[in-house]
């Protein structure tokens, strides 16, 4: 039959899914204010993104449309900042009550909000009959062609949870 993830696993995929989106968000807005200051050949500043460094680019010499932009961008990441920061502390706390993510963590490369990925994107683990079916839910598995005398494999499915192979 069909899964049907429970309210817990739904709500942190979607927490998850939030705080991806504003971390996408925020990226756009950092590219717009590189790709500004490469149009302008101006040189970046240390760290040019932080809060301290708002007024520097608001004295920059632009059209007032580009001004317009540049504030909204710098508006934007500081929103984003703000709402990433927030949902951060959620995550710590849902974190705080899964006992299987430390397991997770002892794993390398794999730290608290990639571990809770994984648990968002898998639900209970116990689910899986084996490994194999779970591997092959992630799309983790590697392509294979089998037929005759030939034997192949390829390159990862991708069939799976996009969230487990990012």
């Amino acid at each position: 039959g069909v899964w049907i993830p429970p309210v817990e696993v739904r709500e942190l995929r979607a927490v998850v899914a939030q705080r991806e989106k504003l971390v996408r968000l925020s990226t756009q807005a950092k590219n717009r204010l590189n790709s500004l200051l490469h149009r302008t050949h101006r040189k970046r500043p240390e760290q040019p993104f932080k809060a301290e460094n708002r007024p520097w680019w608001e004295e920059l010499p632009l059209s007032s449309i580009e001004q317009s932009i540049v504030r909204s961008d710098l508006d934007t990441l500081a929103f984003a900042k703000q709402q990433i920061d927030a949902i951060e502390m959620v995550l710590r706390q849902e974190a705080a009550k899964e006992p299987r993510l430390p397991l997770l963590v002892q794993l390398p490369g794999i730290a608290l909000l990639t571990g809770l990925t994984i648990l968002a994107a898998i639900g209970p683990i116990e689910r899986f009959e084996s490994p194999r079916k779970l591997v092959g839910y992630a799309g983790l598995g590697a392509s294979v062609h089998d037929s005759g005398q030939t034997h192949a494999t390829g390159h990862i499915t991708k069939a799976g949870r996009r969230d487990l192979r990012g």
